[in-house]
Order: structure tokens, then C-alpha cells, then sequence
């Protein structure tokens, strides 16, 4: 029964996932492309003092790419079950419905997370061919944060979708996008060394939120 969720759920996200997943190649190699280009234009002390000293994040074409995917896969997974009320079949399923929800969200968990794998080892492989190992720890400090809201986007989505209550909904749409603005406030290299941990954390939380509008919905709330 759990492999037949998984498979259920990988239908539902792939044609989202591959194009998340090309979006991603061609965000890194745009990037590689850019750096490349400033190089040989400019030399490697300018580019090393730019990001040192102007806060030049070479890298800001990742940025909005974790919270996209987030929301994306979101949509294909959670959306379309809701409104033809295919999810509640699978609460009718042999499996505690607490579980199942949490299978559900563990799919688009993993296929978010290999997008932003891929992003970050590409970013961060490259960069090293650049850049000290410096700027490079801190390129890694600097997006780590933009990746969590990719996570809380994709959660938030799952809530606003299986949530009955149009109030709620907009509760959870308000309270979920000052977080992500908290997570995306950060304007130079490191500012979240010492507290990503926090939102690490916060973000840790959110997995269980699911499960609040899920009853709602299994119960048939309004």
C-alpha cells in the first residue's frame, strides 16, 4: 500500500519535477556562463572584492528557484486532489490517515529536495573552480536560507490546499509568506551564520501543520 502512495503521488508531480529539474540545469549553467564571462573580463581580484566588499551575489538567478519549485510541486500534488475529491478516497484507504498524509508530503519533500541538491552542488562545484574557499562557505551560509523557503512554500501550499475554511486559508497564506519574507531578508554574505539554525527549526516544524487542515478536510469542516 505505501509503494502504490509513492507511485500515486510520483504521477501526479513528474511532468512538474523534470521541468523543475531543467529549469534548475539552466539556472546553474546561466550562472557558470555569467561568472565565467566576468572573469575573463575583468580578472579574478575584481570579482573576489565585488562579493567581499559590495555583497555581490553572483548567484541571485537561485534565489526565487527553491520557493517556485516549493509551490509548483504543491500545486500538481495537492490541488487537483482536492478539487475532484480524489484525497478522500485515500483517507478510506487501509493506512492511518496521519500517515498517509505524511507519505504524501515526504514525495513532494524528496523531489523538492533533489532540485535544490541539484542547485546547491552545482552552484557550489562550480563557485570552487572561482572562488576561494571563503566566499564559497559563504555562498553556502547565503542560500541555505532561500532553500528553507522553498520547504515552507511547499508546505504552506499543501495547508492552503486541504484547508475547507476560506479564513484559514488566508491565515495560513499570510502567516507562511512573513516567514518566507524573513527567510529572503537577508541582503549580504553570512547574515543568517549564526541563526539559520532557528530556522532550520521553525521550518522542521511545519511538517506537522499538514495535519491540522487535513482533519479538517477528512472531517468535512467548512
Amino acid at each position: 500500500m505505501i509503494k502504490a502512495i509513492f507511485y500515486k503521488e510520483w504521477l501526479k508531480i513528474r511532468w512538474a519535477f523534470i521541468a523543475l529539474v531543467l529549469a534548475s540545469i539552466f539556472a546553474i549553467i546561466y550562472i557558470c556562463l555569467d561568472v565565467r564571462q566576468s572573469f575573463e573580463m575583468s580578472g579574478a581580484l575584481r570579482n573576489w572584492l565585488q562579493v567581499v566588499l559590495r555583497k555581490n551575489m553572483y548567484y541571485s538567478a537561485f534565489r526565487y528557484i527553491p520557493a517556485v519549485s516549493g509551490i509548483v510541486i504543491g500545486i500538481f500534488q495537492f490541488v487537483p486532489e482536492v478539487s475532484k475529491k480524489r484525497l478522500r478516497l485515500a483517507f478510506h484507504l487501509p493506512v492511518d490517515e496521519r500517515k498517509s498524509l505524511f507519505l504524501m508530503e515526504l514525495v513532494g519533500i524528496t523531489a523538492n529536495l533533489i532540485v535544490y541538491l541539484l542547485l546547491a552542488i552545482g552552484l557550489l562545484g562550480f563557485s570552487r573552480m572561482y572562488f576561494p574557499a571563503e566566499i564559497v562557505n559563504s555562498t553556502f551560509i547565503t542560500i541555505l536560507p532561500w532553500i528553507l523557503a522553498g520547504f515552507v512554500g511547499y508546505m504552506a501550499t499543501a495547508m492552503i490546499a486541504l484547508e475547507p475554511s476560506l479564513l484559514l486559508r488566508i491565515v495560513y497564506a499570510v502567516v507562511s509568506y512573513g516567514f518566507m519574507q524573513l527567510l529572503y531578508a537577508g541582503t549580504f554574505l553570512n547574515q543568517f551564520q549564526h541563526s539559520i539554525g532557528k530556522y532550520g527549526i521553525v521550518t522542521a516544524i511545519y511538517l506537522l501543520t499538514v495535519l491540522f487542515p487535513g482533519y479538517r478536510f477528512r472531517r468535512g469542516a467548512k
